[in-house]
């Protein structure tokens, strides 16, 4: 069975581009959102991140967190600080973040964040193969699935 290059779109998906970059998020279930970046991550690409998720983490459901950074080229340097800090804050809504990296400076900033977010008992799943990550996204769709079935 072939597998897309992409998770097929959710059907709630927001973009946003900045003057370098672009970020695209949608919730392929109520639990999973995935987010795209390419080019560059930069502060503002960061903030409206983090506004399009507010509502869903307001209602204090454990979200899985998937990060396809694969097309991301660099970021500002807040950009990893404040979302490993927004991680910290929000852990209890946080089932967990996997995040797909192909640039070595980026894959940097990944190995950074999750020492810190190790140290809290929380685990970042990094990826450098997309047919992993891709797995990863399905797996946990499903599972989201059939947990709401049952319930």
């Amino acid at each position: 069975m072939a597998m897309s290059p992409h998770p097929s779109p959710p059907p709630d998906k927001r973009e946003f581009r900045a003057a370098r970059g672009e970020i695209t998020v949608g919730y392929r279930s109520p639990f999973v959102v995935v987010s795209r970046v390419t080019g560059h991550f930069s502060a503002d690409m960061q903030e409206w991140l983090l506004l399009s998720t507010k509502e869903v983490v307001a209602r204090g459901t454990r979200l899985t967190l998937f990060h396809d950074w694969e097309a991301m080229t660099s970021y500002d340097s807040s950009v990893r600080q404040n979302l490993t800090t927004w991680s910290l804050e929000h852990r209890a809504q946080i089932a967990s973040v996997h995040i797909l990296v192909r640039s070595k400076i980026v894959a940097m900033g990944v190995a950074t964040a999750g020492l810190a977010l190790s140290l809290v008992g929380m685990r970042l799943h990094s990826y450098s193969a997309r047919a992993e990550f891709l797995t990863a996204v399905l797996a946990a769709t499903a599972k989201e699935s059939a947990s709401i079935s049952i319930r």
